[in-house]
């Protein structure tokens, strides 16, 4: 194969290099950001570590803990390990805290059931749940419960969950089934 260096007659008889055939197409303005809800999950702020380490359950076929727990000014970010002695096989799993079930599925007997409760009793779970609220005013919107991201395999399932908004003072509590 040939390369060739070529440049061709502009208009006025004057050599133009084969680029300057091509007009240049102008910067489309910016897309203004839509304003992120305030249930989201900040974006720019470093987190608060909370030195947590919680056994939530465990029995001899299972466990479930909570780990490091990172707080922000407008909620908090967790991790939930479930960890099953016995690799769970295709075509039967644990679907763990993978997502939400759809409104009106039944997740089945091998899904983890997660949730929280704050102490003036509002609550959250990983089952199906409201819409996000419409109001930014957390002391009377729902918790938000939302599974940000996470892996896992046969036996060991981590993914880390982000809560909206800061619980009240007093107790918080974890629970699964």
């Amino acid at each position: 194969m040939a390369l060739l260096a070529c440049r061709r007659p502009g208009w006025d008889g004057q050599a133009v290099s084969f680029f300057e055939q091509f007009t240049a197409v102008p910067p489309a303005e910016p897309e203004p950001e839509p304003e992120r809800p305030p249930w989201f999950k900040p974006q720019a702020q470093l987190p608060a570590v909370v030195p947590v380490e919680l056994v939530l359950a465990r029995t001899e076929a299972a466990a479930v803990l909570l780990s490091a727990v990172r707080a922000y000014r407008t909620g908090f970010e967790f991790t939930m390990v479930a960890l099953v002695r016995e690799r769970i096989r295709s075509g039967r799993r644990l679907e763990s805290v993978h997502a939400h079930p759809p409104a009106g599925v039944d997740p089945g007997p091998d899904f983890l059931r997660f949730g929280l409760r704050f102490a003036d009793g509002r609550s959250a779970a990983n089952l199906p749940h409201s819409e996000p609220p419409d109001t930014g005013d957390p002391a009377s919107a729902a918790p938000m419960l939302m599974r940000q991201h996470g892996s896992g395999d046969g036996q060991r399932w981590e993914h880390d969950f982000w809560v909206w908004p800061l619980p009240p003072p007093g107790p918080l509590a974890f629970v699964c089934q």
